[in-house]
C-alpha cells in the first residue's frame, strides 16, 4: 500500500505541476488555523441551543440533519447563520498551509464547501470569488478562480447547510444551475484532488457520485488525500476511480512545493505550463527570469533566473564527481574541507555523477544542461589604484584585485594589471606563521606603447629592490609598505627586459619613429645585441664589445703561423637589419681585436675540431661603422 500511495502521490504532483488538477478543499484543510471539523460545528450548534430547544432535536445526528431540526424549530436560518458568522468570521490562528497554496499558480481553480475566508485572505486581489450564479459572467482565467460552492456569509442565502439545502442543490436545482454546469465544464478535462474530507460525512459521498455521474467512467483520475484512511475505504475510493493517498494536507502541500520548484523550470521549457504560471511562481520565491518562448524549436528558453532587486538570493549547487577521477577529487574535497582553491577548476560532465543548480530553491540547472563546471576566483577588491614609490616615481591607474584563495581569509591572490601586463603576488601562511609570498609576472604578448611597458618593468623593479610604496584608492592612501625578499627573485627576468626596451625607447629618440605591436617572443638576447649595433650606428660611435667570440670557417688560413697572439681586422656587410617591424640600414662593420687569439688551438692542430675560435686576450673587441643612412 505505501508503493502504491507512493506512486499516486508521484502522479498526482506531476499533473498538478502541468497545471490538470483542480483542488476541492474541505473543512480539514482548514484544522490547523483553529477552525472546527463538521463534527465541532454540530456540537458547537447544539451547545447554543436552550435547554428545551435540546430536547426537541437529535444530538448525535449528522449537521445537515441537526441544521435542518434547528430550523424547523426556530422557524428561520437565522441562529445557524450567526453561529456560522462568529465561528468563522474572525481572526486565525494561522494561514500557513494557504499561503503554500498560492504560491502554487497552477491551481487555477479551487472549490470548496469551507465558509471560511483563508483562501480570500492569502490570495487577496488575485482571487476571484465565485458562490452565485450572477459572479459567473466575471470568471477571469487570468485569477485564480474559486468557487464556494456552499455559499458564502457575505450573502446568508447562499449558504448550504441543512439536509434541505443539500437536497436542493444536488437533486433538484443542478441542471438549471450556471455555477454547478460550470464546474462540470472543469472536472469533465481536469483531474480533482480532494483534501481537508471525511469520508465519514455523508455529504462527501454524495458528492463524490456527482462528480463520477457527469464524467462518466472515462473521466480523468481523481485523488483523495486524508491523514488516515482506512482499508476498507480506501478499496472504495478505488472501485470509484478515486485514488487514496495517505497524508495531513500540511505535508502534502510541503511536499508538492518542493517538487514544483525542482521541476518548474523543466516544465516551462517542455511548455507544460504557460510563461504567467512560470513567472508567477517564481515570483512567489523572489526570482524573475528572462524568458523567450520559441515555437519553432517545439520548446520554451529559460536564459536567465535572477533574484529581486532588493529581495535575498541564495544559490546552492550540489554535484558528485565520479570516483574513478582522483585529481578532481582531491581537489573538491580541499575545496569543501578546508576551502583551498588555488587555481581555476573545470569539471567535464563525463566526470559528474550529478549536479543541481538552485537559486532560492528552484532548480534552475541539473546534469543535462551543462557541458562543465568551472570555479573561478573572484575577488573581494576590484579597483583602480594609483603606486607612489619613497624615490617619488609613481604608476597611475593599476587595475588591482585582491582574491581569496580560501574561505577564512588565510590565503590570498594580489593581481595587478595594466597596459596589457599582469604582476601576480600570493600570500600564505608558513610553518612559522609567518606570511610568505610568491612573485610572477606576466608580460602583453604584444606591445603598442614603449613608455608604457617600460612603467611595468620599473613597477617590478621598485618593487624586488624593497623600494616603501604607498597605494592609493579613489585619493586617498589605503596602503603602505614594502615586500620582503622574496620580491628579488623578480630581478633578473625584469633586469632583461627593462634594458631591452629602454634600448628600444632609445632608438625611438633617436630615429623619431615609434614601435608598435611587439611581439614579446621577439624580444630575446640576439635581438637585443642587434640593438646595441643600431644605437652605435645611429651615434656613429664604436661599439666596445665585452668577451667576443669570432667563429671562423675552417681551413681559412694558416694556423700554426696564429699561435700566440696576432691582430685581426676584418670587415662584413651586415646590409638591413629588421627589428619588430623596423628596417635599419648598417652597412659595413669593421671588428678590430689587438690581442687575437685562436682558443681552441689545440683542438684545430689535433684534428679533433675544424672551425676556430677567436677571442681576445683582454676580453676587448671594438666595432665600427661606415657613415651610411642608419633608419628606413
Amino acid at each position: 500500500m505505501e508503493s502504491m500511495k507512493n506512486i499516486y502521490k508521484e502522479s498526482l504532483f506531476q499533473s498538478i505541476s502541468k497545471g490538470e488538477v483542480v483542488l476541492w478543499a474541505g473543512a480539514g484543510l482548514s484544522l490547523y488555523a483553529g477552525l472546527p471539523s463538521g463534527a465541532r460545528l454540530k456540537e458547537i450548534l447544539y451547545e447554543g441551543l436552550t435547554p428545551l430547544e435540546k430536547e426537541e432535536v437529535r444530538k448525535n445526528s449528522d449537521l445537515s440533519h441537526l441544521t435542518d431540526e434547528i430550523c424547523k424549530l426556530k422557524g428561520n436560518r437565522n441562529y445557524i447563520i450567526k453561529v456560522l458568522t462568529s465561528t468563522f468570521i474572525k481572526d486565525f490562528s494561522s494561514t500557513e498551509t494557504h499561503k503554500i497554496i498560492s504560491k502554487i499558480p497552477h491551481f487555477r481553480n479551487i472549490i470548496t464547501t469551507n465558509y471560511d475566508r483563508l483562501f480570500e485572505n492569502v490570495y487577496g486581489n488575485k482571487l476571484n470569488l465565485i458562490f452565485s450564479d450572477s459572479h459567473t459572467p466575471y470568471i477571469d482565467d487570468k485569477k485564480v478562480n474559486l468557487f464556494k460552492i456552499h455559499g458564502d456569509l457575505s450573502d446568508p442565502d447562499s449558504i448550504i447547510i441543512t439536509k434541505s439545502d443539500y437536497n436542493r442543490f444536488f437533486e433538484n436545482d443542478t441542471e438549471q444551475n450556471t455555477i454547478w454546469n460550470i464546474i462540470k465544464g472543469i472536472v469533465a478535462t481536469k483531474s480533482i484532488l480532494f483534501i481537508g474530507y471525511n469520508l465519514e460525512d455523508s455529504n462527501v459521498e454524495v458528492i463524490f457520485n456527482k462528480i463520477k455521474n457527469k464524467t462518466g467512467k472515462n473521466g480523468k483520475e481523481c485523488y483523495f488525500v486524508a491523514p488516515y484512511i482506512p482499508p476498507i475505504k480506501s478499496v472504495n475510493l478505488e472501485k470509484a476511480n478515486i485514488h487514496p493517498i495517505s497524508l495531513t494536507g500540511e505535508k502534502f502541500f510541503e511536499e508538492l512545493i518542493e517538487y514544483l520548484r525542482k521541476n518548474i523550470t523543466k516544465n516551462f521549457e517542455n511548455k507544460y505550463i504557460s510563461s504567467d504560471v512560470y513567472s508567477e511562481f517564481i515570483g512567489n520565491f523572489d526570482l524573475k527570469s528572462e524568458i523567450e518562448v520559441n515555437s519553432s524549436i517545439g520548446k520554451n528558453i529559460v536564459k536567465n533566473l535572477t533574484g529581486i532587486e532588493g529581495k535575498d538570493t541564495k544559490i546552492e549547487m550540489t554535484f558528485s564527481v565520479s570516483k574513478s577521477f582522483d585529481e578532481i577529487n582531491n581537489k573538491v574535497n580541499n575545496l569543501i574541507s578546508i576551502g583551498d582553491i588555488f587555481e581555476e577548476m573545470t569539471i567535464d560532465k563525463e566526470m559528474l555523477r550529478g549536479f543541481n543548480l538552485d537559486i532560492n530553491g528552484i532548480s534552475y540547472r541539473d546534469i543535462d544542461d551543462i557541458k562543465s563546471i568551472k570555479f573561478t576566483l573572484l575577488p573581494c577588491f576590484d579597483k583602480k589604484i594609483d603606486v607612489v614609490f619613497e624615490n617619488g616615481e609613481e604608476i597611475n591607474d593599476i587595475n588591482l584585485k585582491v582574491i581569496p584563495l580560501d574561505m577564512i581569509g588565510r590565503k590570498a591572490k594580489v593581481i595587478a594589471q595594466f597596459y596589457g601586463n599582469k604582476l601576480e603576488i600570493v600570500f600564505y601562511p608558513s610553518t612559522n606563521r609567518e606570511i610568505e609570498t610568491i612573485f610572477s609576472f606576466a608580460i602583453s604578448k604584444e606591445i603598442s606603447n614603449i613608455s608604457k611597458q617600460i612603467l611595468f618593468f620599473e613597477l617590478i623593479k621598485h618593487l624586488s629592490m624593497r623600494q616603501l610604496f604607498s597605494i592609493y584608492v579613489d585619493g586617498k592612501r589605503a596602503f603602505e609598505g614594502r615586500f620582503g625578499k622574496e620580491a628579488s627573485f623578480l630581478s633578473p627576468k625584469n633586469e632583461f627586459y627593462l634594458t631591452y626596451f629602454k634600448k628600444l625607447k632609445e632608438i625611438e629618440k633617436l630615429g623619431n619613429f615609434r614601435f608598435s605591436n611587439i611581439n614579446i617572443n621577439d624580444v630575446t638576447p640576439k635581438n637585443h645585441n642587434l640593438l646595441e649595433i643600431v644605437i652605435a650606428k645611429f651615434k656613429n660611435k664604436p661599439i666596445k664589445k665585452r668577451s667576443p667570440q669570432i667563429l671562423l670557417k675552417p681551413k681559412s688560413f694558416d694556423y700554426t703561423a696564429y699561435k700566440n697572439n696576432f691582430d685581426l681586422n676584418f670587415t662584413q656587410n651586415l646590409g638591413d637589419i629588421v627589428i619588430h617591424n623596423q628596417t635599419f640600414k648598417i652597412g659595413e662593420i669593421t671588428t678590430q681585436i689587438s690581442d687575437a687569439f685562436i682558443s681552441n688551438y689545440e683542438e684545430i692542430i689535433s684534428d679533433r675540431t675544424k672551425s676556430p675560435i677567436i677571442e681576445s686576450r683582454s676580453k676587448r673587441a671594438l666595432i665600427t661603422f661606415n657613415n651610411l643612412k642608419q633608419h628606413t
